[in-house]
């Protein structure tokens, strides 16, 4: 838990390939990624979000938590993954075919999350 606080991504990848409990908690009720996100860690948590989902696209798994799984294989035709779309404006969100503002909106509040900014409107 130290490690994601820290943002040791080295740490954060070690603990994960011998820890095969991802949710454990901490003396606060807090996980590892609930952690990260407290301290604005969007390096540790785009690790996390790999490393949990070794067979699958971190990416999918983030557009399936914001229920905007439909959009999924828009981006990765374009071949955006994860760290592409963490760099991502509103613009770039409709330039990739995301046209529908409640979805590129909710997109661009996620990617601000992962950045630990707040939502500025482009």
């Amino acid at each position: 838990m130290l490690a994601c606080s820290n943002g040791a991504q080295n740490i954060i990848q070690i603990l994960f390939k011998y820890n095969p409990d991802k949710e454990m908690l901490n003396q606060n009720e807090e996980s590892a990624e609930d952690i990260i996100i407290k301290y604005s860690r969007r390096s540790s948590l785009v690790t996390l979000l790999q490393l949990q989902t070794p067979h699958s696209d971190a990416l999918a798994k983030l557009l399936h938590e914001l229920s905007l799984d439909k959009y999924y294989p828009v981006l990765r035709t374009q071949q955006i993954g994860l760290n592409e779309f963490s760099r991502m404006n509103e613009q770039d969100l409709k330039d990739a075919g995301i046209t529908l503002l409640g979805p590129r909106r909710k997109m661009y509040l996620a990617i601000c999350k992962l950045k630990g900014e707040e939502y500025k409107k482009d």
